[in-house]
């Protein structure tokens, strides 16, 4: 995330026992992240998933289709941003880690636009994505 991130703030005040609370054990980047901006921005509806049992099925969801925008994401900046052939193995990590930096804001700052509106889906993070190129 990058320092000037308007999501830094919010990032670093985040509790670290976030990763040790027991709905969290186990769960993949993307969960996580869904949970982390769910307690931040909107804790009623985390307490009330929680109560419903809804809240594991939530995060599988949420992490199944981040992980696949991401993905798709990092393709999408790949190709915007070719690397030359001659590119030396430190470039190539870069360029690499540029691509997931790059998806982790777009859908972070996707999903605090969501959660903030109360959409409670990411599915606009495509839309969004495209106001990049």
């Amino acid at each position: 995330m990058a320092l000037n991130s308007a999501m830094h703030d919010i990032y670093l005040s985040m509790p670290v026992d976030a990763n040790l609370m027991p709905e969290l054990q186990g769960m993949p980047f993307w969960a996580r992240t869904a949970h982390e901006l769910l307690s931040a921005l909107n804790p009623a509806r985390l307490a009330e998933m929680a109560k419903n049992n809804q809240l594991e099925a939530y995060l599988v969801q949420q992490q199944a289709e981040l992980s696949e925008q991401a993905r798709k994401l990092e393709r999408q900046w790949k190709q915007l941003n070719q690397l030359s052939m001659q590119a030396g193995l430190i470039e190539r990590a870069v360029w690499q880690n540029h691509s997931k930096q790059y998806a982790r804001e777009v859908l972070i700052d996707s999903m605090t636009r969501c959660m903030v509106d109360e959409l409670g889906s990411i599915t606009l993070a495509n839309d969004y994505a495209k106001e990049w190129k």
